[in-house]
């Protein structure tokens, strides 16, 4: 079970990568998205949110296996961060290129009130709601230069 939840946890070994670990993570965001693009709005949200409550107990968990609040090797956040910034918006790769771009922003960044989160929640929820939060800044943003383009 342990081997299991590291696989999830790691976001399918991209938390091992030697360096830019999230931005490995959130290309595995990219892929999940395309397979998800085709879902009505409502299935697609759905989706994303049993993904983040999922992504929470496994950042739980993965917190006792790593030995660390924040493990660097957990990239299943940005997954779920990445899936929060498309929510919304039509497969494209301008879309999906925008939205990649605007989440590392925001998640590297971590403006008010994600860094609050990310310092305060010490739990699995606390590692996926910073980059969900992140994930919403970048939606919002996206939208905004979605309808001015």
């Amino acid at each position: 079970m342990d081997k299991l939840i590291k696989f999830f946890a790691t976001g399918f070994g991209t938390g091992y990568m030697p360096k830019a670990q999230g931005t490995f993570g959130t290309a595995v965001g990219v892929a999940l998205f395309w397979a998800l693009s085709d879902l009505p709005f409502v299935h697609y949200a759905i989706v994303t949110i049993v993904f983040i409550v999922f992504a929470s107990w496994i950042a739980e968990q993965a917190r006792g296996l790593f030995g660390n609040d924040d493990p660097p090797q957990v990239t299943i956040d940005e997954i779920a961060g990445f899936l929060v910034t498309m929510l919304g918006h039509a497969w494209s790769w301008k879309s999906i290129a925008a939205g990649f771009v605007l989440f590392r922003i925001f998640d590297i960044l971590k403006p008010f009130p994600v860094r609050s989160i990310d310092r305060k929640i010490k739990n699995g929820w606390g590692i996926v709601l910073d980059d969900v939060l992140a994930g919403a800044y970048a939606n919002a943003c996206l939208m905004i230069l979605s309808r001015l383009l």
